[in-house]
């Protein structure tokens, strides 16, 4: 469009890979948002009143542990 209605530019888009940079690291900065809430809703739980599963089976304990190493990780980390 650029080379079509404005020659006169001289815009060499697809040698500047720069020209977006901005945007991209915006839209990376979108995805790790949702990334974080979406850890939010699955290991904070602020406001609700949920339990953590009881897991079943001789290594069931050793399974709550460590999901609640990583809620702690998590949580810090936040």
């Amino acid at each position: 469009m650029l080379k079509k209605y404005s020659p006169k530019v001289g815009w060499e888009l697809d040698q500047d890979e720069t020209i977006f940079a901005e945007n991209e690291a915006f839209i990376q900065r979108c995805k790790d948002l949702i990334e974080i809430c979406e850890g939010q809703l699955q290991f904070a739980l602020k406001g609700e009143n949920r339990l953590i599963p009881v897991f079943g089976g001789v290594q069931g304990p050793q399974y709550t542990e460590n999901l609640m190493e990583l809620k702690r990780n998590f949580v810090k980390n936040l």
